[in-house]
């Protein structure tokens, strides 16, 4: 593994204990791998800046980009920034991932955010989120990508969990933004708790999206950060892979 891979790597761990309240502290990760120390703190310094300094739309962020028009904020990451724009020449929506100029001066964050961009680009199946464009402009690296009309399967998830019953239907009202029919809320779900129809149609969709990730691993390509957030339900009930 080389050394970009295995920093990647290290931060993602730490990401993911971090978002469950389990992280260590900055300082302590640095003090584990001492040999990745400097790498590791110019990312976590560039993280801070995401996290801390930088509200609703990024600033310094233009209402443009390239052929994109800047509409609103979806959501931020460790590697940037994604807006709801509009693709000016095509006349659609996407959603545009924007590295902000604040991380544009360390090499490899912009080495990562193009392998992460050239990857993705790649890989041709339904439950992938494809990437339309590649670029940079007045000093900001973007890729656009499909704007998916739905939402992570984390939100969706807490919003099943107060159903009484889980079916297909209430499925299909929460993708779609709506509320779950009853608010009881479950500790577990069990196959008591829903009805055959329900269950099958969420191996269905998990299994697609393993083809998914089974066609990335062909081509060479692994995730790391698998997780609900990263998983986005649509309103025809899609599970899609991104970032």
């Amino acid at each position: 593994m080389r050394d970009d891979e295995r920093i990647a790597d290290i931060l993602g761990q730490w990401r993911q204990r971090r978002e469950a309240g389990e992280a260590s502290a900055s300082e302590q990760l640095l003090r584990e791998y001492p040999e990745y120390a400097e790498q590791l703190a110019e990312h976590i310094a560039a993280e801070r800046l995401l996290d801390e300094e930088l509200p609703g739309v990024a600033e310094g962020t233009p209402s443009r980009i390239g052929d994109f028009s800047i509409l609103r904020e979806l959501g931020r990451g460790g590697m940037g920034v994604v807006y709801e724009a509009e693709q000016i020449s095509m006349r659609r929506k996407v959603a545009l991932k924007v590295l902000p100029v604040a991380i544009t001066g360390t090499p490899q964050a912009v080495k990562r955010f193009q392998r992460e961009a050239h990857a993705a680009g790649k890989l041709h199946h339904t439950n992938i989120v494809p990437i339309h464009a590649m670029g940079q402009h007045a000093g900001h690296w973007y890729y656009a990508m499909e704007l998916v009309e739905g939402r992570p399967l984390s939100d969706v998830i807490v919003q099943l969990r107060r159903a009484a019953k889980p079916t297909e239907e209430e499925l299909a009202r929460v993708a779609q933004g709506g509320e779950p029919a009853s608010s009881s809320r479950i500790e577990e779900l069990d196959t008591d708790t829903g009805d055959r129809s329900y269950f099958t149609r969420v191996a269905g969709t998990f299994a697609a999206v393993a083809d998914g990730l089974q066609l990335a691993h062909v081509e060479g390509i692994v995730h790391r950060d698998i997780k609900p957030s990263n998983l986005l339900l649509d309103v025809d009930g899609t599970l899609k892979v991104v970032d």
